[in-house]
C-alpha cells in the first residue's frame, strides 16, 4: 500500500485520514486564502484581514457605511464605527484600485443618496456608478447579489 497515492503524492497540501477519500487543499484547515486580489469579492473583515500594506487595493461596498450606519447601526444603538459590528464587518466589499475608488466615491457623493431611500435604491446607485466605470460585470454581479442579501438579512432593504 502507498500511503502517497491517497494525498496525490503531496502529503504537504492533501491530507486523508480515513485514507478513502481525495481531499483538496481548500479543506485543509492549515491553507490559507492568500492576499486579496483586484476585483475580488468578499466581506470587510476578511479584505481588512487579507490586504498588505502597498497593495493599493481598498474595499468598495455597495451598502455604503454611512447607509448602513444611518439606517441600521444608530437605530440599533450598536457603534458607529466601521468594523464594530458585524453588519460592518459582514458587509460585502470589491477590491478596487486607490485611483478607481477615488473616481467612485466622487461619482458616489453626487449621485447616489444616502437618506430618503431604501436600501435597494440606494444599492442600485451603487451598482450603476461601478457599471459606468466599467467594472467587470460579473464581479459587479457577485457583489450586487452578496449586498442584496446582507441588506435583507438587516432588515433595510
Amino acid at each position: 500500500m502507498n500511503l502517497y497515492d491517497y494525498c496525490h503524492s503531496n502529503p504537504v497540501i492533501y491530507y486523508d485520514p480515513s485514507g478513502y477519500m481525495y481531499c483538496g487543499s481548500k479543506k485543509n484547515s492549515f491553507d490559507k486564502k492568500g492576499n486579496i486580489k483586484r476585483f475580488e469579492v468578499t466581506d470587510y473583515d476578511d479584505f481588512r484581514n487579507r490586504s498588505i500594506k502597498g497593495d493599493n487595493l481598498e474595499g468598495h461596498e455597495l451598502l455604503q457605511h454611512a447607509y448602513l450606519r444611518d439606517q441600521y447601526l444608530a437605530p440599533n444603538n450598536l457603534s458607529k464605527n466601521r468594523l464594530s459590528s458585524n453588519a460592518s464587518k459582514n458587509n460585502p466589499v470589491i477590491a478596487l484600485d486607490r485611483e478607481t475608488h477615488k473616481i467612485v466615491n466622487k461619482l458616489q457623493q453626487e449621485i447616489v443618496p444616502v437618506t430618503g431611500v431604501k436600501g435597494r435604491q440606494h444599492i442600485e446607485a451603487n451598482i450603476r456608478v461601478l457599471r459606468y466605470l466599467n467594472i467587470p460585470r460579473k464581479k459587479v454581479n457577485k457583489l450586487a447579489k452578496k449586498a442584496v442579501k446582507h441588506a435583507l438579512d438587516l432588515g433595510i432593504f
